[in-house]
């Protein structure tokens, strides 16, 4: 006994699918019969009756807080009752067939499913969005280190053709200031020639 209360046993329930022991081959009637005997109609029964998902405060408001935009995670929340109403009316409506205990909520079958679903969509909307700023911040890095590659490419061809027009310029300015000098130097050259011929 000191064994079995320390584990937390569990029972598979087998059932025959035909009396042949044949792979493949499914006796409907012989199952429901098996079923029947075994109590298991009934079992269902009283869990489709009852509430089988019971969820604790805890329990209900770490899972199902992604569907309510704000609200905290369980050990920040002073009002775990309330909260969990609130969910529960948000998601489930507020006349449905759902029941509020002292410590836990009392949920039916289609309950949880509906919630699972609601909460499988507000994940995936969240992980789009996550997505959606990852990619968006990745696209923007990308975006200025490219227009940073871009500028500087610009900036080295702007300044290497500016170097060239003022070497090319300068060069231009020397011819000129040469051709200037000697012309200059010929016209003086020419009247002081003229002069002393002339005299």
């Amino acid at each position: 006994m000191r064994t079995l209360s320390v584990c937390q046993p569990f029972f598979v329930r087998c059932i025959k699918p035909n009396e042949y022991k044949k792979p493949m081959l499914f006796d409907r009637e012989l199952c429901v019969r098996q079923l029947r005997y075994s109590g298991m109609m009934e079992t269902i029964r009283i869990r489709r009756a009852g509430y089988p998902i019971r969820y604790t405060f805890v329990e209900f408001v770490d899972r199902y807080r992604v569907l309510m935009p704000g609200v905290k995670p369980a050990y920040k929340q002073e009002d775990l009752r309330g909260t969990c109403q609130r969910i529960a009316e948000a998601v489930l409506g507020r006349d449905d067939d759902w029941q509020m205990g002292k410590t836990k909520i009392f949920l039916k079958d289609h309950h949880d499913m509906l919630l699972e679903i609601e909460r499988d969509k507000a994940i995936t909307d969240k992980v789009i969005l996550i997505q959606k700023v990852v990619r968006g911040f990745k696209d923007r890095s990308n975006f200025l280190r490219m227009r940073k590659s871009a500028m500087l490419i610009q900036k080295t061809w702007r300044g290497y053709q500016c170097r060239k027009n003022y070497s090319a310029m300068r060069a231009g300015f020397s011819r000129l200031q040469a051709l200037y000098r000697s012309r200059k130097l010929y016209t003086t050259y020419h009247l002081a020639r003229q002069r002393i011929t002339h005299y």
